[in-house]
């Protein structure tokens, strides 16, 4: 059914004149229109912005059995230097969280050489 519904709310809105859709080079304005009924203005018309995910609390927590497997598996992280990767779980383990995006691109890499056969 909601596969239903979204195929009809999309029909309706690609249907809609420009003007419902854009008005004074804002967006969505249909959208907000409504939205101001529920929500302040300031929130309904503030600017884009991402979300950040917990990633250093979850690499120090359920995914830290793993992180650790994983960066510390020579043959995972060949040709990676250990001696850096080494270091930089540690100075994350100490505390900084600057490291959370590399380390957590490191574990990608590799689940993704565990999942297609490390050769080193």
């Amino acid at each position: 059914m909601s596969l239903r519904l979204d195929h009809v709310v999309i029909d309706f809105c690609a249907r809609l004149p420009l003007q419902f859709k854009v008005k004074d080079q804002v967006g969505k304005h249909l959208l907000k229109r409504l939205a101001e009924r529920y929500f302040p203005a300031n929130f309904v018309h503030r600017p884009k912005m991402g979300f950040a995910i917990p990633l250093a609390a979850w690499l120090r927590g359920p995914l830290r059995k793993m992180l650790r497997e994983t960066l510390l598996d020579a043959r995972l992280m060949a040709p990676l230097s250990g001696a850096v990767v080494e270091r930089t779980l540690r100075e994350f383990d100490s505390g900084d969280d600057g490291h959370k995006s590399r380390l957590w691109a490191l574990l990608m890499f590799g689940c993704w050489r565990r999942q297609h056969g490390a050769r080193s």
